[in-house]
């Protein structure tokens, strides 16, 4: 197949989600598939450099006008789309492509004529209920969502999203949709990690990003300050008010990919987001818990997560306000017992890895061809 890949991300700037797509398109290349890609800006940066791998093409749209007026956020994205749609279809259309696999994004005026012009299957991937986490937007970005994104969903072809939660959110448009969950690609050594230190007390350890309310680093803290006899380590988030911390949280900051390995050796737990319910918000499949998993960590997790329901290695505890008070002993207890193991590879490969997870795609993709 000969896919592009259509998203507002920049491929410039180190991020997750780079992480993901560099992911599924290696996995694609892997299968024989064609891959193009290209990158409507967010944020107006001066490099150059793209941190993307492996595509046949790519095609960077950046805004002098917009980025002479606006410098960062929402107002630049947005007229960065309307300034180049032409020239986005221009490059479409001269590919010839059997699939336009669009990431998720708010759309903008002429949308709906934008995609009609467009040669090939157009296909969604949704991460998110974007209709309530539109609200943590600013306001101009809520009115666009609200008038134009509605026009551009009606003009794809089918939707994949990665729980049945945001699945439901597609129901309307009668159009296929296929659930598929997030995956991580594992070392092609196959070799297991092992622990560099034998630790004194338990360590758990919570990988966040700034400004990420349902992530639940205020729950995280509190998980500390029920067990200070371990050690809590916060990696990405930075909580200046020191008084608010016990002494058993140490704080890294932002830690590159070798650093954040090398930290991951020596912890014996994993958290994943406890504050989901902030984005009215029950599912998740967030790759940072399966960097968790793919490193050997069991987790404690306030979701459901359809690939990891049946795991005794994941202590799953309530999706509310008072889930970590509710669980504390449960989530004591679950730390005694898996301090010092390590979950293997043959327990979670066949769940989350990106091979498995981009096969399912491209078995989705297929239907739409004759």
């Amino acid at each position: 197949m000969r896919i592009v890949y259509l998203t507002d991300v920049n491929v410039d700037l180190h991020s997750g989600v780079l992480n993901k797509l560099n992911m599924q398109v290696e996995a694609w290349k892997n299968e024989g598939h064609e891959v193009h890609f290209i990158s409507i800006e967010s944020t107006p940066t001066i490099l150059n450099n793209s941190l993307l791998k492996n595509v046949e093409s790519l095609f960077i749209c950046k805004s002098i006008l917009g980025k002479f007026f606006f410098k960062s956020g929402g107002k630049y994205n947005f007229v960065n789309k309307i300034l180049n749609r032409k020239r986005i279809q221009s490059y479409i259309n001269a590919l010839n492509p059997d699939i336009i696999y669009v990431r998720e994004m708010i759309a903008f005026p002429f949308v709906k004529s934008f995609f009609k012009k467009i040669k090939g299957f157009k296909i969604m991937e949704s991460n998110t209920v974007l209709k309530d986490e539109i609200k943590q937007y600013g306001k101009i970005s809520q009115y666009v969502y609200r008038i134009y994104n509605h026009e551009m969903y009606s003009e794809m072809d089918g939707f994949v999203t990665v729980t049945d939660e945001i699945s439901g959110e597609f129901n309307r448009f009668n159009k296929p949709c296929r659930t598929i969950s997030n995956g991580i690609k594992f070392p092609s050594d196959n070799l297991q990690k092992e622990r560099i230190a034998t630790n004194d007390v338990p360590k758990i350890i919570f990988v966040g990003s700034p400004n990420q309310p349902w992530h639940g680093v205020d729950k995280f803290i509190q998980m500390a300050s029920f067990n200070l006899k371990c050690e809590f380590h916060l990696v990405g988030p930075v909580l200046e008010d020191m008084s608010i911390l016990p002494p058993n949280v140490i704080q890294h900051g932002y830690l590159d990919k070798t650093a954040l390995s090398s930290l991951y050796s020596s912890i014996d737990i994993g958290v994943g987001s406890l504050a989901l319910f902030r984005n009215k918000m029950r599912e998740a499949c967030p790759l940072k818990v399966r960097e968790y998993l793919m490193n050997g960590l069991p987790i404690i997790i306030g979701y459901l997560d359809k690939d990891l329901t049946d795991c005794d290695f994941v202590l799953a505890i309530e999706n509310e306000e008072l889930g970590v008070e509710k669980n504390r002993e449960k989530i004591e207890q679950f730390i005694n017992r898996y301090y010092k193991r390590r979950v293997k590879y043959d327990d979670v490969r066949e769940l989350i890895s990106v091979e498995v997870k981009e096969k399912e795609r491209m078995e989705f993709f297929s239907t739409f061809i004759p």
